[in-house]
């Protein structure tokens, strides 16, 4: 999408794209999204049920928690470093 990601013409594109692939309005009964409020702002404007992705909020559960302890982000910033020493290295 080149247009900024507001609800409005994520609602607009998501509606053209039905029309498109030929799904009915009808079939579709709910839709799972992230939390962003573009998101939600777009499902409401569609007129569609929607629901929380549990995998997309679980993430972002785990991504809080480990950004938390300092000590686990000091041993992924070296173990990053070491994959890229060897992702990179023809002799490693």
């Amino acid at each position: 999408m080149d247009e900024r990601h507001t609800g409005t013409v994520i609602s607009t594109k998501f509606q053209t794209i039905l029309e498109e692939w030929g799904i009915h309005l009808e079939r579709v009964h709910c839709m799972v999204r992230d939390r962003g409020s573009n998101m939600v702002k777009a499902m409401q404007l569609s007129g569609f049920e929607d629901v929380n992705c549990a995998i997309h909020q679980i993430q972002l559960c785990i991504r809080a928690s480990v950004e938390s302890q300092e000590w686990l982000l000091q041993l992924t910033t070296k173990l990053r470093k070491i994959v890229t020493h060897f992702n990179h290295s023809l002799d490693a």
